[in-house]
């Protein structure tokens, strides 16, 4: 095994989901393509990390639509962004709505915020020393 390739990411809209990533938090479409009867293959990636994509995958069916918003427990992020600016980058989130879950935390190894998506996923983002 060599690297993370792809995250799956359960949500209700993938058009809902594709606007808020892309809008709120930067991502850009790594793949969009219609696939099967009715189905679509739509993929995000950070600017500077297209080979790390991450799935808006349909949730198609009741045990997946009770996931989505919860598919790891609330205590615990999703996933985490780095950034070197993160004071300029929790103004942005919250100039354009994004929810903060938590102030910003700093310690030694550096700083940290946790925030949700559009369906109450926690995520956070870091700045590194």
């Amino acid at each position: 095994m060599k690297r993370i390739k792809l995250l799956v990411l359960l949500v209700h809209d993938q058009q809902e989901a594709f606007d808020f990533y892309t809008e709120k938090l930067g991502f850009r479409t790594h793949t969009d393509a219609a696939f099967g009867e009715g189905n679509r293959w739509l993929t995000i990636c950070l600017p500077e990390q297209p080979d790390v994509e991450i799935a808006l995958s349909l949730a198609a069916n009741d045990d997946m639509k009770a996931r989505v918003g919860n598919q790891l427990d609330a205590d615990n992020a999703l996933f985490g962004i780095a950034t070197e600016d993160i004071k300029a980058d929790i103004a942005a989130l919250k100039a354009k709505g994004v929810e903060m879950a938590s102030d910003l935390i700093e310690q030694p190894y550096g700083k940290f915020v946790f925030f949700k998506d559009l369906y109450g996923n926690k995520l956070y983002l870091s700045e590194e020393k």
